[in-house]
């Protein structure tokens, strides 16, 4: 298991277990330096490959991991059984590395927050929620404009970085419009 924040660009670690990697990150932030007050948020990704792209799937480790893991799970399922759907995601723009980032959500989550995931220097990313027992709702942010020429910043839509997945989803569903990627605060 290996270690990495956006946020702290030259912090890494590895441990044999995520378990250990848990247990020894107070000791490994504090050799980083990272200052004892920082808000820690722990997330897993899951790689994949999906037609030669590199593919993270990205969840957080919170009191939804369960829902997020099935998201993590009826996207991988809806990829090998829907060939339009994966058609769709493998045109999604990539992170500067290349990669397809998924980041799997629930609809409390505040788009803010999914932002706060997003590397400073620049990334693009696909965020996935799920509507129903067999639907799932995907729009895709970035917070560069280089990495997604067409994506819009929320506040020409009405919309602030404060509201919430569920909040985008009711209003694209209502506006019946397909809006471009979102481009958030870098």
């Amino acid at each position: 298991m290996g270690l990495y924040s956006p946020q702290v660009p030259d912090l890494s670690a590895g441990r044999a277990t995520l378990a250990q990697l848990q247990r020894d990150l107070p000791d490994i932030l504090r050799f980083a330096e990272v200052p004892a007050s920082t808000r820690v948020r722990l997330h897993v990704e899951y790689a994949r490959e999906l037609a030669g792209v590199p593919v993270a799937v990205r969840v957080r480790m919170d009191q939804h991991v369960i829902a997020r893991n099935e998201v993590a799970n009826r996207v991988a399922n809806m990829v090998l059984t829907r060939p339009d759907e994966r058609q769709r995601l493998e045109s999604a723009h990539r992170t500067r590395t290349g990669d397809l980032l998924l980041i799997c959500t629930v609809a409390s989550d505040r788009i803010n927050d999914l932002g706060a995931q997003l590397h400073p220097s620049g990334e693009a990313a696909v965020v996935v929620c799920a509507v129903d027992e067999t639907l799932i709702w995907t729009t895709e942010i970035a917070n560069s404009g280089d990495l997604n020429e067409a994506a819009r910043p929320l506040d020409e839509w009405g919309d602030s970085e404060s509201i919430t997945i569920g909040e985008l989803m009711e209003r694209d569903v209502s506006r019946q419009v397909a809006r471009p990627a979102l481009l958030l605060a870098a």
